[in-house]
């Protein structure tokens, strides 16, 4: 009789776990149904392993204030250690930050160094941000965005200062 109640305890158990188990509680699914509370505490854990996606969303929960205070101290160093992990939207994200002096000082050449990087990685969205720095920008964005910069009135940066930004993103994507 012990060995019966045993396994049934056993079998409870199992099934308990399962089912415990079996509900979706990925981060992605908790932030897009809107439980940003659980994803935030989610994509900490994976953030902390070195999860380069994960601490671009810690960042954008700070920087949105989404299931924690907004704070753009915090989303910023989220967003630089992802960065420096090599993740795009990270990049994106602190190039943004730069531009429009959230947090920082705006600084239009750390911004297009982000904003390049990003681009280079992969992330299409940031061409739009880079012809609007510097409208004379080079690259194969130049073909993508044309129309955008015939409307370009003026540049933020120098010819000088594009080249350098270039090249220390260029000097950080090698890393």
């Amino acid at each position: 009789m012990r060995n019966i109640r045993g396994y049934l305890y056993l079998f409870i158990f199992f099934f308990v776990s399962l089912f415990a188990c079996s509900k979706n509680s990925s981060p992605e699914e908790l932030f897009k149904q809107g439980d940003y509370k659980s994803s935030y505490n989610a994509y900490m854990q994976l953030a902390k392993e070195g999860n380069a996606e994960a601490q671009n969303y810690i960042g954008i929960h700070y920087y949105l204030g989404l299931g924690v205070p907004r704070n753009y101290e915090k989303a910023k160093e989220w967003f630089e250690k992802s960065a420096k992990n090599k993740f795009a939207d990270a990049q994106y994200n602190l190039g943004g930050m730069y531009e429009n002096g959230e947090f920082v000082k705006k600084d239009y050449q750390m911004a297009y160094m982000w904003l390049y990087a990003a681009f280079k990685n992969g992330n299409p969205n940031a061409a739009k941000r880079i012809l609007g720095i510097a409208p004379d920008f080079q690259d194969p964005i130049r073909k993508i965005g044309r129309k955008l910069n015939e409307n370009a009135r003026y540049t933020k940066l120098f010819g000088d200062q594009i080249r350098l930004a270039e090249e220390e993103a260029q000097a950080y994507l090698q890393r």
